[in-house]
């Protein structure tokens, strides 16, 4: 076994019904797994250890002969940092098999003094702590080529205009509305809530047009909750490869993709399939490169 999912393992021989994990469960697991070759890789992707085990054998297809667990039973940020506690306590030496992958989100942006950028540096001090330089793992799959040769790879040549049109019209929302969901979470207020990014917008057969009266009213409504710090004065810059939210970029163009052509398989055009793809199409680009090098640590055949 060189690469697995949990879905791979029958969990019933540990005790463990319907791939139910909890602290103690997943501990039991990672002690009786754990050996010398096992090496375990918690992402904070829950249910997405098949998209990580395409992307991973994608990236290094001579992976080391070794058994890797993809842990994909983690809700979040908190859960992973959570579980890397626990095993910090428990197993003194496991930091030799147990890798974390987490999103940059916006760690890296935030003041010195903010309890998030503090935590994010302190991580970056652990070994087995692997922070992506993008916000998500998503922002590696969004470059404008790759997405192009796919498109036009899966439509009819008449959407190719309308199709190069829409890309850069998402991306430029996308980024801009990350802009915005970092002031709101930047500043915490009382009323911070999770941005809409489907709400300002209008798709119509191959066109994508932003609802701008729609937004302006929102940044309007959200600029006036946000009255910390003058901040409404202040430049934040939010970098369009690192920081625009790529997970919300990829839904927004599965979104408007259903509406360029009625005559394509409506049911191919949802996020998980478009991921894959961009896997199978993205693995000579610079970004892949870019990801490789970061993940390196893990597949290295020195361990």
């Amino acid at each position: 076994m060189i690469l697995s999912e949990l879905s791979d393992i029958d969990l019933s021989y540990f005790g463990i019904k319907d791939n139910f994990f909890n602290t103690d469960n997943l501990i039991n697991f990672i002690k009786f797994f754990s050996n010398k070759s096992s090496f375990f890789i918690h992402v904070e992707d829950k249910g997405k250890a098949n998209f990580y085990s395409k992307l991973f054998k994608k990236l290094f297809p001579k992976i080391p002969q070794k058994n890797y667990y993809i842990l994909d039973i983690h809700d979040g940020k908190e859960a992973i940092i959570n579980i890397f506690n626990e095993l910090k306590q428990k197993f003194p030496e496991f930091k030799v098999n147990n890798f974390f992958i987490l999103d940059k989100d916006f760690d890296n942006i935030y003041p010195k003094t903010d309890k998030r950028y503090i935590r994010y540096k302190n991580l970056k001090k652990e070994k087995t702590f692997l922070i992506l330089k993008r916000y998500c793992i998503e922002n590696y799959l969004i470059n404008d080529d790759l997405i192009k040769k796919f498109c036009f790879s899966h439509y009819e040549a008449k959407h190719k205009d309308s199709l190069i049109k829409n890309i850069k019209k998402i991306k430029k929302y996308t980024l801009y509305l990350s802009k915005y969901q970092y002031l709101n979470q930047l500043f915490e207020t009382e009323d911070c809530f999770e941005i809409n990014y489907y709400k300002y917008i209008n798709i119509k057969k191959n066109n994508f047009e932003v609802k701008f009266s729609l937004l302006l009213k929102f940044i309007r409504d959200l600029s006036k909750g946000l009255k910390v710090n003058n901040c409404n004065k202040k430049n934040y810059c939010v970098d369009e490869i690192c920081d625009i939210n790529g997970k919300k970029f990829l839904e927004v163009l599965v979104h408007s993709l259903g509406k360029c052509s009625r005559e394509y398989n409506q049911n191919f055009i949802q996020i998980e399939p478009l991921k894959n793809h961009l896997i199978e199409y993205g693995s000579d680009g610079n970004d892949f490169k870019i990801l490789r090098k970061e993940l390196k640590q893990i597949f290295s055949k020195k361990q």
